[in-house]
């Protein structure tokens, strides 16, 4: 990331740390999705006396439950699609010299 999106300074790149962030950030609210459920499992407990108050509730918060979940994964395929545009653009040749320069290694394939 840092040798397409990150500035020269004098003891290496400066990268900003939104662009850093993107990389993960599907990752990351998958994960988020997953602590999220299991939150929610611990709350299933209440369903059976929710629904005897108010039927229909298991079938509500089933609906809900399926609809976050789609628009999360969507979210984080969005991200991974930035994500891998950030990547897939080319190395800067000013950043690969300046980093070699510093003794860095350029990974293979960069």
């Amino acid at each position: 990331m840092a040798l397409r999106h990150g500035v020269a300074c004098s003891t290496g790149i400066v990268v900003e740390g939104l662009t850093l962030r993107a990389g993960g950030a599907g990752d990351d609210l998958r994960a988020l999705s997953i602590a999220a459920d299991d939150s929610r499992q611990t709350v299933k407990s209440n369903d059976d006396l929710m629904e005897r108050l108010m039927p229909g509730w298991k079938a509500y918060g089933e609906d809900l439950d399926a609809r976050v979940a789609a628009s999360s994964e969507a979210e984080a395929q969005r991200r991974d699609s930035k994500a891998a545009a950030l990547l897939a653009s080319e190395p800067k040749a000013e950043l690969v010299e300046h980093w070699r320069q510093l003794g860095g290694d350029i990974p293979s394939p960069i």
